[in-house]
């Protein structure tokens, strides 16, 4: 797992969300589908004394999700701040060059809302 570092947070973030930074105060945030040009990678550690969070870009993670993922699915950023979703690249045939993948499922565990990925945002 490869961190960018820590940085400061203006609202509650959970290990494994989405993250984005906020151009104009340089604070990290939940990403959303409107950050997904911004995202940065994915919150890894929780510093609440700081009141920061520690970021990956890279490597082997647990991410935040939402609808149906399976095995091998890219994911991407969803409309459900800091959780990501699998793209389907059938239905972005007219947006297929506006999608931004941030990996790929690797492992599912017991609960939905989780999945193991190869992270790899640049």
């Amino acid at each position: 797992m490869s961190s960018i570092g820590r940085l400061k947070i203006d609202e509650e973030i959970q290990i494994g969300d989405l993250v984005a930074i906020d151009k104009i105060n340089g604070t990290a945030h939940k990403a959303t589908l409107f950050d997904k040009k911004t995202v940065v990678g994915v919150c890894a550690d929780i510093f609440p004394d700081a009141n920061e969070i520690l970021i990956c870009n890279e490597g082997m993670i647990d991410v935040n999700v939402t609808g149906i993922i399976c095995l091998g699915d890219h994911l991407g950023v969803s409309d459900k701040a800091g959780k990501a979703e699998a793209i389907n690249y059938e239905i972005q045939e007219e947006k297929q060059f506006d999608v931004r993948s941030i990996g790929k499922v690797i492992y599912l565990g017991d609960k939905y809302s989780k999945a193991r990925i190869l992270l790899n945002i640049k």
